[in-house]
């Protein structure tokens, strides 16, 4: 789980983009009306956004036929939307369509921060626009803050611990017995450590590693068979040790397969089997 880079554009002109190509004349001129109040909004947000301050956001009353036609502007095949996912998910190193959610799917649609459902205003703001998977965004559900905290990872604004949080305890490898679980060990602030253990039991993080761990521990128990040693030398464990730190550079310190390969090296049944 890697940061997003997020929009840098001016938010209320991507709004006024999209706004041009809604269809529906009815459905405009409802809008039309609306702009400055928009205009507003949209600032109120760059400016909570900036000082990661969301939570804080108090909800616009505006009227049922103005929320569903705020709402009815997302449509995330339109072209607008296309190019924003592309420019998200494009950086200097290639395109980075892998979910940073789960690092487990691909990035199909995007997820709001805030809900639509509760913030109609808020519907096509490219920075309440998140690049995630269809499970994930299915599971993370409307809930992202509580009695005024925020609830949910914000990965364009919550910074990545770059300490190890999360952990794989291995009971018997021959049977696949393991658990996934987080720790605080490098005392990282509180509040965000919440938001990190909210993200992973959400989403169902540890259960959806664990469906997919088994294709993870064949490719490298073959990949260490192919050293053709045992034990492993202290020169081949330092290739797979350099193999494992630039995935995790790549894909973020507590990458999920990464943390694994690290547990199973530790492991003495599963380097056993190695024989």
């Amino acid at each position: 789980m890697n940061n997003y880079k997020h929009y840098e554009g001016d938010a209320f002109e991507f709004y006024e983009k999209v706004f041009a190509q809604k269809r529906g004349k009815s459905g405009k001129n409802i809008l039309e009306s609306f702009s400055n109040d928009i205009k507003s909004l949209y600032k109120n947000y760059d400016n909570n956004f900036d000082q990661n301050s969301l939570q804080i956001l108090i909800k616009n009353d505006f009227s049922i036929d103005v929320c569903t036609q705020l709402k009815d502007l997302y449509k995330y095949s339109a072209k607008t939307f296309v190019d924003l996912r592309t420019e998200l998910t494009t950086t200097k190193n290639g395109r980075k369509v892998e979910c940073q959610y789960c690092t487990l799917g691909k990035v199909h649609t995007f997820d709001h921060y805030i809900p639509k459902g509760e913030f109609a205003e808020f519907s096509v703001h490219p920075k309440n626009l998140l690049c995630c998977c269809a499970e994930c965004n299915s599971l993370r559900g409307s809930k992202w803050r509580k009695d005024g905290k925020l609830l949910s990872l914000n990965l364009y604004k919550d910074i990545l611990p770059k300490e190890q949080y999360l952990f794989v305890s291995i009971n018997d490898v021959k049977s696949f017995d393991f658990n996934f679980y987080l720790e605080n060990k490098s005392g990282i602030d509180d509040e965000l450590f919440k938001r990190i253990e909210y993200h992973y039991k959400s989403l169902k993080l540890f259960d959806r590693f664990g469906e997919s761990s088994d294709n993870v521990i064949s490719s490298f128990y073959a990949d260490l068979k192919a050293f053709q040693e045992y034990p492993l030398s202290e020169k081949s464990k330092e290739i797979v040790l350099k193999q494992i730190h630039s995935q995790r550079l790549g894909k973020g310190f507590n990458y999920w397969e990464s943390i694994l390969k690290l547990a199973l090296l530790d492991d003495k049944d599963f380097m056993n089997s190695l024989r």
